[in-house]
């Protein structure tokens, strides 16, 4: 609360934000307690922000909605929206000086404009490499100085990048490729499930099958989560699988994240994140809104 403490009394109109604050801007009860009459901007970075959750931010606060696109090996930004020329859920076009090409993984071709491929970067503002460290250099800068970002992304008509998420977080279901941050944006979609984190975790059938934290609001059940998800488009996800589906309370979750913990889970960054911004694993924060569910989805293929 100290954040909004400080939006309101210090009649803050821009909010730098990165986008798990984002969502709680959008969705946490707290926030009706505060004025923010005087927001005017959100700008978000550091992670992908769904459209879904933009909307919703911009009509429950009354603001807009802006996005940016850098890394520390591009500093310090690629792409940006300024508040002239922007659309949500996009990161940007590119700042002057700089070019893009998004590159399909598996051949080395440039996709076309609306099709996902890795997102390659040029420009002033790219690195010239790490220091000692040539083979990680060669790796990630190429001979022709195209950053190689390991972010997925497309590429619109007018220019617009959408990051949609990390190459090396894709799960692999029966050969597709899913990205976890499409299905965190599918399940905040629902106005009771406050947040979500998806990971991938190993299926005999399908080779990999996505596993999603979700923390819901206080009048959530376990049918309601079911019911959302059958739901959703059959090209998309998803059937709730009954043997893997388990309701954790607040003192239980720690335990479930911590193996993915120390099993060394490519997203155990974003678990670890996930579980400081709600209060869980033994880090109380006020932040846990309801009951918290651990739940297996299916791909449908």
């Amino acid at each position: 609360e100290m954040f909004l403490r400080v939006l309101q009394e210090c009649r803050i109109p821009i909010a730098h934000v990165a986008p798990p604050i984002a969502i709680a801007l959008a969705k946490h009860p707290v926030v009706d307690r505060y004025d923010l009459s005087q927001l005017r901007w959100v700008f978000s970075a550091a992670a992908p922000l769904g459209q879904d959750v933009s909307d919703a931010l911009e009509r429950r606060l009354g603001v807009r909605v802006r996005q940016g696109y850098g890394m520390t090996e591009a500093s310090p930004a690629t792409h940006y929206c300024v508040p002239t020329h922007f659309r949500l859920g996009k990161v940007g076009p590119l700042v002057p000086n700089t070019e893009c090409r998004i590159v399909d993984p598996a051949t080395g071709a440039d996709t076309r404009a609306g099709e996902p491929g890795e997102v390659w970067v040029r420009g002033p503002q790219v690195m010239k490499g790490y220091l000692n460290n040539p083979e990680a250099t060669k790796t990630t800068v190429d001979a022709d100085g195209w950053l190689h970002t390991g972010d997925i992304g497309t590429v619109d008509e007018d220019g617009f990048l959408e990051v949609t998420d990390r190459l090396k977080e894709l799960i692999k279901v029966k050969g597709y490729q899913v990205a976890p941050a499409e299905l965190e944006g599918l399940l905040l979609k629902h106005p009771k499930i406050v947040d979500a984190a998806v990971i991938g975790v190993p299926d005999e059938d399908a080779g990999e099958r996505p596993k999603t934290f979700i923390v819901t609001g206080e009048s959530t059940t376990e049918e309601d989560v079911r019911a959302f998800v059958d739901a959703l488009p059959e090209h998309v996800v998803c059937v709730v699988d009954e043997a893997y589906s388990e309701y954790v309370g607040e003192d239980d979750y720690p335990n479930a994240i911590e193996e993915y913990v120390k099993a060394g889970h490519p997203r155990v960054a974003v678990i670890r994140t996930f579980s400081k911004i709600h209060g869980l694993a033994g880090l109380r924060v006020g932040w846990l809104a309801g009951p918290a569910w651990i739940v297996d989805v299916s791909i449908r293929v």
